[in-house]
């Protein structure tokens, strides 16, 4: 079997999924699996099967299906069997997938008592093209009461060079981090209180991160694992939260042109010097080639030799916002 050529979602309206208690009322979640189709081309879909584990193990869902409802999505229809969930199309157009994609929902499944990781398959049929594929979609089942709430920054709009400051509040017993991708595309791990090397992020607490340059997006994730008794690997939880960073206005403190001593036999030249705010272009026009050109400024530099050949030469330095315009469209361009 092959990978699938659908795309699958899924979202339940637990999180994190809590297995059920010992005593009392068991723990009920309803799952949806969102199906979209990116390739931009139409897919036939002959049937999509949702099997799930069931038993009273870590390794398992739930130890009973009765009672699990489902709801299909207009022209499809869902069969049960056991653990096993088939959809199928009710008619040949209805098998066709387009970018509108599918939902399907899952409810009234009694989550059994013991936490760990589970497994959904999800196993896709197509005719057109031909392709069966399989996808396993691992499940976290969390403690009875563990919970994490939202991460949130305060404030969540900031101009570039300030800081923020993240919240956020879970259970104890996990290790909680944050991770983000700075400016540089460098990801960044944060595991311990701000100059305390020994001591952890706390499941409740807050970290200031400072300095923000901007960059096309940051987001800050919350990574939470918790290890369980048993074999099973680390039960996963992430919340995340994205801060915008304003780039400065554009300004330019100075541009000047200052001339080169003459010497015998060499050419006429000056020096180009500026102190700005953001990103620039220099452009010079002298009338020779009719319209302006840009300038191959290196990366960094505050100045420039220029050697202008005719009476009248015009440069002009334009200042943009910080990130507007890339390097290699600024620079190395005559």
């Amino acid at each position: 079997m092959s990978d699938p050529l659908l795309s699958y979602a899924v979202s339940a309206n637990q999180d994190p999924i809590q297995a059920s208690p010992q005593t009392g009322d068991p723990s009920t979640v309803t799952l949806m699996i969102v199906v979209s189709n990116s390739t931009h081309t139409m897919i036939n879909c002959q049937s999509i099967s949702f099997g799930f584990l069931q038993g009273k193990d870590a390794k398992d869902l739930f130890s009973d299906s009765t009672g699990i409802g489902t709801s299909a999505p207009k022209g499809w229809s869902i069969k049960q069997s056991g653990a096993l969930f088939t959809a199928t199309p009710d008619t040949a157009k209805d098998a066709q997938i387009g970018p509108d994609g599918l939902a399907f929902v899952f409810s009234g499944i009694q989550v059994n008592q013991q936490p760990g990781t589970t497994s959904m398959t999800i196993t896709e049929v197509t005719t057109n093209p031909k392709n069966t594929g399989t996808l396993d979609y691992p499940l976290a089942k969390f403690p009875p009461q563990f919970e994490v709430g939202p991460l949130t920054a305060n404030p969540p709009i900031v101009d570039e060079g300030s800081s923020t400051t993240l919240f956020w509040s879970g259970t104890g017993g996990a290790t909680y981090e944050i991770q983000y991708v700075d400016e540089n595309d460098d990801t960044i791990t944060i595991t311990h209180v701000r100059d305390e090397p020994t001591q952890p992020l706390p499941s409740s607490g807050n970290y200031t991160v400072e300095n923000l340059q901007v960059t096309p997006s940051m987001t800050f994730y919350l990574l939470v694992t918790l290890q369980i008794p048993g074999p099973s690997a680390p039960l996963p939880l992430q919340r995340e939260c994205t801060v915008t960073v304003k780039a400065p206005k554009p300004a330019i403190n100075s541009f000047t042109i200052t001339a080169n001593p003459i010497m015998p036999g060499q050419p006429l030249s000056f020096i180009l010097n500026w102190d700005i705010i953001g990103s620039f272009q220099i452009t010079a026009n002298d009338g020779e080639h009719g319209t302006e050109r840009v300038l191959p400024i290196p990366k960094g530099a505050t100045s420039y030799p220029v050697y202008p050949t005719q009476l009248t030469t015009t440069y002009t330095l334009t200042a943009f916002p910080p990130g507007l315009i890339r390097d290699e469209e600024n620079h190395g361009k005559q």
